[in-house]
């Protein structure tokens, strides 16, 4: 029994420390935080975001529009939004939940088959998976035994959850996260797979630091693009809406700008040296038929504090509402043009 009250002793005594660091740095919610070792005291979210109604998805067999996504889409915020304003009917897969057998040209060929009430189809990537997902032909497995994302029905929360039950970090997470508290980030720095960028401005983001941006690595991998794979992958996407055109289906490109595009004027030194090429105006000049959120969403950021989330580099909860106001008008606008 000594033993035992001994080894409980020294285990708290072991736990306490790490318990008190995380309670100092606060809970880990954010993916940029999480892989950058970073503290969410220091770039959590603390402006209130508004509350949503989260809609599951509708009767798989009447789909109005099918939504062929990525993390952008597959937590149905944004089509929520759609849903709420309108009467489409929205059904969402996964880039990532589709094998990679047959064609992406099938696929949207042959949804009239399972879904015979299907009159869009949405693609939707954010801009730094474009020239992977479209340079290449792209690639899906049509079987219908595949399943459309699942969601529960649920309200999106208005403040970040700090609760004292999840303070338990990782050991190696918390010392990392202490040690950067300390730094002060002056230049650009990379911290595992996150960019810390100081900014010109404070009132974008509502966390503690708010003078600094926190982006994702991969953000960087547009200036290895070339102009002319940009053309390449715009004219796939023309020869795929040809494709959903000829089933009598509509199609809509979506790209959503990554969180450095957006605040990119706002960082004190350049990432790079000559800004990469512009794939919305790519996609513009092979007229494909598109949903262009990014002038809408750098001016809607220059005003609106966490339109993207600081310690995430997805929206916020302001962030995919204004994107599904923004795909409500574009799919009312496409629709009244059709009908015309």
């Amino acid at each position: 029994m000594l033993y035992i009250k001994y080894f409980a002793s020294t285990a708290l005594l072991i736990l306490l420390p790490f318990f008190c660091l995380g309670w100092v740095l606060q809970p880990l919610t954010g993916d940029l935080t999480r892989i950058g070792g970073l503290s969410e005291r220091d770039f959590g979210w603390n402006a209130q975001q508004p509350q949503i109604l989260i809609k599951g998805a509708p009767d798989e067999a009447r789909p109005t529009v099918i939504v062929l996504g990525d993390s952008f889409s597959d937590g149905n915020v944004w089509q929520s939004v759609v849903m709420e304003k309108s009467r489409f009917k929205i059904l969402t897969f996964k880039w990532d939940g589709l094998d990679k057998d047959n064609s992406l040209e099938h696929w949207i060929a042959s949804l009239h088959t399972s879904y015979p009430t299907v009159k869009y189809i949405i693609l939707e990537t954010v801009e730094r998976s474009f020239m992977n997902k479209f340079v290449a032909q792209p690639r899906l497995n049509h079987n219908k035994s595949k399943k459309s994302i699942t969601v529960e029905e649920q309200t999106t929360k208005a403040v970040r959850d700090c609760n004292l039950l999840h303070v338990m970090p990782d050991p190696i997470y918390s010392i990392r996260s202490a040690a950067n508290s300390f730094k002060r980030f002056d230049i650009t720095t990379q911290s595992g797979d996150t960019f810390i960028a100081p900014l010109n401005r404070t009132d974008l983001f509502s966390n503690r630091r708010s003078g600094l941006l926190l982006f994702f690595k991969d953000d960087c991998i547009k200036k290895e693009w070339k102009p002319d794979n940009v053309r390449k992958a715009a004219s796939t996407i023309k020869h795929i809406e040809l494709i959903a055109r000829s089933e009598g289906i509509t199609f809509i490109m979506v790209v959503v700008p990554d969180k450095l595009t957006t605040y990119y004027k706002y960082i004190k030194y350049p990432v790079f040296d000559q800004y990469p090429p512009d794939v919305w105006k790519a996609l513009d000049e092979q007229h494909v038929t598109q949903a262009n959120l990014r002038e809408a969403i750098a001016l809607a950021a220059d005003s609106t504090q966490d339109l993207y989330f600081p310690d995430n580099t997805h929206f916020s909860t302001k962030g995919y509402v204004l994107m599904g106001e923004l795909m409500s008008k574009r799919l009312n606008e496409i629709e009244s043009a059709v009908k015309n």
